[in-house]
């Protein structure tokens, strides 16, 4: 995260220091669930051949029962090749982003 002062940020880039206020390390398994979430904004959703290549997981190891819920519900599709939002599904994005998480 950057300084949220201009001016520090400002100051601190133009005296070659990072303008960075804080940094945080996400494991593996936690950047690949920002990738789901991340990639269900595309309209086309999520290639899962893609994703396993990416992040080293199965889509459906790392969310299977989440993604089984959602589809249930009708805001959610998985096809062969990937999962994605339905119409529905995308006036309810930020709701079912959080259980991916």
């Amino acid at each position: 995260m950057n300084h949220r002062s201009v001016i520090t940020w400002l100051k601190r880039v133009q005296s070659g220091k990072s303008p960075i206020m804080e940094c945080e390390e996400l494991t593996g398994e936690d950047r690949a669930r920002e990738a789901i979430v991340l990639g269900l904004r595309h309209r086309d959703g999520i290639q899962k051949d893609v994703f396993r290549e990416q992040t080293g997981y199965e889509i459906e190891s790392l969310a299977g029962e989440t993604i089984e819920r959602y589809c249930d519900l009708g805001l959610l599709e998985d096809v062969d090749t990937h999962v994605r939002l339905t119409r529905e599904g995308r006036f309810l994005a930020d709701a079912v982003f959080i259980d991916f998480l």
